[in-house]
């Protein structure tokens, strides 16, 4: 495009920007992800700087997973949260990234994003089931110090959810009831 000397340029590359995010749209309504994918990721390069170039990118990522493609919406969901660090969509990039790692067997990664789930969740529930969740995944990652610590947050935020769960537990895995017990003990 030409130089911006009234203003144009700018005013073209939005439009521009808006359009291929249309087709994007577009591509997605009618069941076409990769097609979508390839409009959305398009926008960075007709239009780097728009602010619609933010919503292509976190677009591609959700249809990314729609695809089951883990590692590229992984990347691009990293990638979206290191760039816009102050977009609205960033408390949904928590849980699309846990859904990502998960899936690809990231499990300490998954692990992470579902304490930041339970840290930020508003929902008690909510909160205390991803606070479970991330203890089981470091569990499963073979990381133990992480995972007792999420145990033992879990023992010290939810007492009584704690003691009908470490109930349950036995086996192999009684080290992470005895290690949080007695940890919660502790203070």
């Amino acid at each position: 495009m030409a130089p911006d000397k009234d203003g144009t340029h700018g005013a073209l590359s939005e439009r521009l920007a808006a359009s291929v995010y249309k087709q994007g749209e577009a591509a997605r309504a009618q069941g076409q992800l990769a097609e979508a994918i390839g409009h959305y990721q398009r926008v960075a390069a007709v239009a780097p700087q728009s602010p619609v170039r933010a919503t292509a990118q976190y677009d591609a990522a959700a249809a990314m997973l729609a695809q089951k493609d883990w590692d590229g919406a992984a990347r691009t969901l990293e990638d979206f949260r290191s760039r816009y660090p102050k977009h609205p969509l960033q408390g949904e990039v928590t849980g699309k990234l846990a859904v990502a790692y998960v899936e690809r067997g990231n499990w300490a990664q998954a692990a992470v994003e579902l304490e930041r789930l339970a840290g930020a969740n508003k929902d008690p529930q909510l909160a205390r089931a991803g606070l479970w969740q991330a203890a089981e995944m470091y569990e499963k990652a073979g990381a133990r110090a992480p995972a007792a610590r999420a145990y033992e947050r879990y023992a010290s935020q939810y007492p009584s959810r704690w003691t009908l769960r470490s109930r349950r537990v036995t086996g192999s895995h009684g080290w992470r009831a005895r290690t949080a017990i007695r940890r919660a003990s502790w203070r």
